[in-house]
């Protein structure tokens, strides 16, 4: 049950060692339909949706201006998969 996954504290603390440029190519590999993602862990995807959208939130948020952003497809696709709200 996806609804009972949490973050992983050691992938959110990868996540926090990320230069900018590399967060967003994370974060954008999920901008495809889900069964072009080349990484199906989900613990991953959980833990990189939390981090993005709420401990390091700075990148979201500057992307959400722009409706054609990758950032933000790849967010709401993963916030859709893991049926959790978006700030």
């Amino acid at each position: 049950l996806r609804t009972q996954l949490a973050p992983d504290p050691a992938k959110l603390e990868a996540f926090a060692k990320l230069k900018p440029d590399q967060l967003r190519g994370e974060i954008n590999a999920f901008s495809a339909e889900e069964r072009f993602w080349s990484n199906k862990d989900e613990i991953h995807q959980l833990s990189l949706l939390h981090y993005a959208t709420s401990i390091a939130p700075a990148l979201y948020e500057e992307e959400k201006v722009n409706a054609k952003s990758k950032v933000i497809k790849s967010i709401t696709q993963l916030a859709a998969k893991f049926r959790r709200p978006l700030p």
